[in-house]
């Protein structure tokens, strides 16, 4: 998937932009790491009671020069996509994913669109 200024999960109905606002240090605050290329990537599972496990998880990247962003819902070894929106057996998943999302949207790293 290609760096783009505007990116939305699979099966979400939600448009997310680049906020014009956003740093680079704000995205190391978040626990965004920094890549052999530059780039920031946050990856983390989505399951509350074991944060460590090999489940689902987020994958957000940033452009090391921040003009775009990627982001999608994963499998475990990060090879698949996952559309957690599908139905309600996701339902935690779902809700841990909007409070990442709307941390960074408080933090003035992502809008949405």
């Amino acid at each position: 998937m290609a760096f783009s200024n505007e990116n939305k999960l699979l099966g979400d109905n939600t448009t997310y932009r680049i906020n014009p606002n956003i740093k680079k240090f704000t995205l190391r605050d978040l626990g965004f790491n920094t890549t052999n290329a530059g780039n920031f990537l946050y990856e983390r599972s989505l399951d509350v009671n074991n944060p460590y496990g090999n489940g689902i998880k987020i994958k957000i990247t940033f452009k090391a020069d921040l003009s775009g962003f990627k982001m999608s819902i994963v499998t475990g070894n990060g090879m698949q996509k996952v559309n957690i929106f599908k139905d309600d057996q996701h339902q935690s998943d779902v809700d841990q994913v909007r409070f990442i999302l709307n941390n960074l949207i408080e933090r003035e790293v992502i809008t949405q669109a």
